[in-house]
């Protein structure tokens, strides 16, 4: 799961952010049961647009599809609750130099990677 998040941070920063605040409560090859902060973490996380955008993160790193569950609840009384790390910025710059828009953009250019930073949500949330 850790993986996944340093792998998603780089595609969707403000998605991960919410999901970061989860307890994963399982995991196996077929599905991942999260439970998120009752509120505004939750009602994000729910969204259809938001589901489709994790499921296909997640089907493009496990190679397969997912399928993820999320309920609302207090995550630190979740089983398994583990708080994911926030990706070193050496996890950020190997995952997105795996990026074929970034090779691309670094071959166009000429250029090279000098930074990887994780982009911080706009509006804080009180919490």
């Amino acid at each position: 799961w850790d993986a996944f998040l340093t792998f998603a941070a780089v595609r969707r920063p403000t998605l991960i952010e919410h999901l970061s605040k989860c307890a994963v409560r399982g995991l196996d090859a077929d599905a991942v049961a999260l439970t998120a902060p009752r509120g505004f973490r939750f009602d994000y996380l729910s969204r259809k647009d938001h589901l489709h955008e994790i499921d296909a993160l997640a089907a493009e790193f496990f190679g397969r599809p997912v399928r993820l569950q999320i309920t609302a609840g207090d995550p630190a009384a979740a089983v398994g609750n583990v708080e994911a790390p926030r990706p070193s910025t050496a996890d950020l710059t190997s995952v997105a130099m795996e990026n074929p828009a970034v090779q691309a953009a670094v071959s166009i250019l000429g250029g090279e990677v000098a930074e990887v930073r994780e982009r911080r949500p706009r509006r804080r949330e009180a919490e």
